[in-house]
């Protein structure tokens, strides 16, 4: 699935008002890998993102791992997807505003699942520090996301 068809299925779900289930296959640059995920996106996806999972064997689960026991990604703070479709809504009509975040969440997601891959290759068994990622909790990811909004 592009970025494209991506866009698609979430102007339906907006306009059917109904979720929309979708597969696709997340292509991993850095790991030379790829991923399959599943997405629900609900008809009112600019509050919350989509939810997306993957099941692949080689994702780990656990807070360190952004990834909920029941492999739901945490590709993405809730907040900002929030302020990434209020912020683009004011500039972009609804068809590019929809490509931006179905490119967005394309990115987050593949970079989050590059980083497991990478792990199950290279036999790494902790969150390295290096790699870039909101701290856990509702609470410390709001204030890390309000520090950085203050910076920027």
């Amino acid at each position: 699935m592009t970025e494209l068809e991506l866009t698609k299925a979430l102007m339906m779900a907006v306009e059917t008002k109904k979720t929309t289930q979708l597969s696709l296959t997340i292509s991993l640059p850095e790991s030379k890998g790829s991923a399959q995920v599943d997405l629900s996106i609900y008809a009112h996806w600019g509050n919350l993102p989509p939810v997306v999972t993957c099941k692949e064997p080689w994702v780990k689960t656990g807070d360190d791992w952004h990834v909920y026991s029941s492999k739901r990604l945490c590709y993405i703070f809730d907040d900002e997807w929030a302020d990434e479709v209020f912020s683009v809504q004011k500039t972009l009509d609804r068809f590019h505003t929809t490509l931006y975040l179905s490119k967005l969440l394309i990115l987050n997601v593949t970079y989050l699942l590059d980083r497991h891959f990478l792990a199950e290759q290279l036999e790494i068994t902790q969150w390295l520090p290096e790699w870039p990622a909101r701290p856990h909790g509702r609470t410390d990811a709001l204030e890390d996301y309000t520090q950085q909004m203050k910076t920027n």
